[in-house]
This record gives C-alpha cells, sequence and structure tokens, in this order.
C-alpha cells in the first residue's frame, strides 16, 4: 500500500485519530488542505461525511486494496516510492470481521467475570467505534456510558440460573453481554471496558455508480482528469483507462488515482 495516497485520501491531520481504536501511520507535520467544490462532491462520495475517525480509516483501507491491484500499482507508486508500507494485519482484518475487546478490572471483594455475545447475522445500525463502560450503580443495577449517547444509562441487572445474570443488549441483538458469579449479586466494585469496532457499510459498485453519475458533468469529469504538468502523462492515462475499461475495480482504481492526483496539487506535502 502506498502510504502517500493514503494521507491524501484521508486528509486529517495525525492527531484526528487520538480516539480511534486502530489507525495507520500519517506524518505528524501533514496539514490539511482546502478542496475546490469539485474535488469536494467527490470527496463526499469517496468518504461519506458525518463518519466516526474508525471508520474513514476502514473505508480509506478497502479503496487501498483496489489501488494496489496489478493494473493500477504502477500510478500509485508514481507519487512516492520512499514511502511505502503493508495494511496492517488488524485493519484488513476488520473489513470483513467485527472486533470486540473487553477490559475488565475488579476489587478483591468482587467474584464477577463478563462474557459477551456476538451475533454477526444481526445487523448493528452503529457503525464505526462503539466503546462502554460498566460499573457497579446500586444495588443490583449498571451505570453504563456509550460513546454515542449523552448521557449514562441505568440497567437493572437480574440473576438467572446457571451462576449468571441476564443478557445486556448493547448494540440490539449484534452486541449483548453478562456476568457470571457465583455469589449471585453484585459485589465489590468493577470497571468494564467494552471496544466494538463494526466496519461501514460501504459497496463500492454502489459508490462508484453515484461517482459515474457525478462525472457526466464535463465540469467535474474535466477537474479529476486535469492534466498536472509534472505528471508524466500518469493522468492521460488513468483518463484513458476510465474511459475504456470494463472493470468495475480498475474503473473504480483509476477514478480515484487521477482524483489523488489532484488532491496532490492541493496539499503541502514535501
Amino acid at each position: 500500500m502506498i502510504n502517500h495516497i493514503r494521507t491524501l485520501l484521508l486528509n486529517r491531520s495525525a492527531d484526528y485519530f487520538t480516539n480511534s481504536l486502530y489507525t495507520e501511520y500519517i506524518p505528524p507535520a501533514y496539514t490539511p488542505y482546502a478542496f475546490d467544490s469539485e474535488l469536494q462532491r467527490v470527496r463526499d462520495l469517496l468518504i461519506p461525511v458525518s463518519l466516526d475517525a474508525t471508520s474513514e480509516n476502514l473505508i480509506v483501507a478497502s479503496i487501498l486494496s483496489i489501488l494496489d491491484a496489478p493494473d493500477l500499482a504502477e500510478y500509485s507508486s508514481q507519487f512516492d516510492t520512499r514511502i511505502t508500507y503493508d495494511l496492517s494485519d488488524i485493519m484488513s482484518s476488520l473489513l470483513t470481521d467485527s472486533s470486540v475487546t473487553v477490559d475488565f478490572n475488579k476489587s478483591s471483594t468482587c467474584d464477577l467475570a463478563i462474557k459477551y455475545k456476538l451475533d454477526v447475522i444481526a445487523d448493528p445500525i452503529e457503525r464505526g467505534l462503539n466503546k462502554w463502560t460498566l460499573t457497579r450503580n446500586t444495588g443490583s443495577s449498571l451505570l453504563i456510558t456509550y460513546n454515542k449517547r449523552n448521557t449514562p444509562l441505568v440497567v437493572p441487572v437480574t440473576f438467572l440460573s446457571g451462576n449468571r445474570t441476564n443478557d445486556i443488549n448493547l448494540l440490539g441483538e449484534y452486541l449483548r453481554v453478562y456476568f457470571t458469579t457465583p455469589s449471585l449479586t453484585l459485589t465489590g466494585s468493577f470497571n468494564a471496558t467494552i471496544n466494538a469496532v463494526v466496519a461501514p457499510a460501504y459497496n463500492i459498485g454502489a459508490v462508484f455508480g453515484a461517482l459515474k453519475t457525478l462525472l457526466a458533468d464535463p465540469k467535474i469529469f474535466g477537474r479529476v482528469f486535469r492534466t498536472t504538468g509534472n505528471d508524466n502523462g500518469a493522468v492521460t492515462e488513468l483518463r484513458d483507462i476510465y474511459t475504456a475499461s470494463i472493470e468495475l475495480p480498475v474503473l473504480f482504481g483509476s477514478l480515484v488515482l487521477a482524483y489523488v492526483w489532484q488532491c496532490q496539487q492541493l496539499a503541502k506535502v514535501s
């Protein structure tokens, strides 16, 4: 994968991803550039607005997997052959699989253990990074804070046979947690932090369809495939690939690479 292309596609400073569970390298000195109106419209289709940092990372990771294909890799490497790296195993796995991590701390007088159930058939509404903190409230109830809800939620706990509590839905039927406890009481103090990363719904075919419709506007097409004078003919070749190919990944990739060439001209990157 080409680090430089990833940086240009995201167009975020490194500190933007401070609260993202997983991220990849962005040069610390990188300064985001301002889009013109034509390129902004392309950007809004490539990386939808109102996504969290984790979702943006995952979408760009899926785009990079296309740009690294043999038909397109030579154009990617023309950006900067010095800065290359492979997509991390974590990011690759998150493109197809959800990730749940649990951190559980408790006092010596607490006999709880926490378990979770993940039903990947259920479709969660909340994508990206979901984070909960569960602590004891009063009596048999929990105080649950959630990074996508403004106020904590008090949830009562009941005890079932088999030394366990009832299920507590975090993402509907998709993700549930429960506690096991030999004493069948909430004793002592505890703190559970649960992170769940759900890959954003991103259909390359649908995204390309919207981009193709957008580029039917000659002004947008001309802006994306504008020759830059220092691209060694790459943008012209990418335009020819875009107009001649019938393969979706190649069509999508040639368009994205031409777009990134234009972004390169806006960026102040050495």
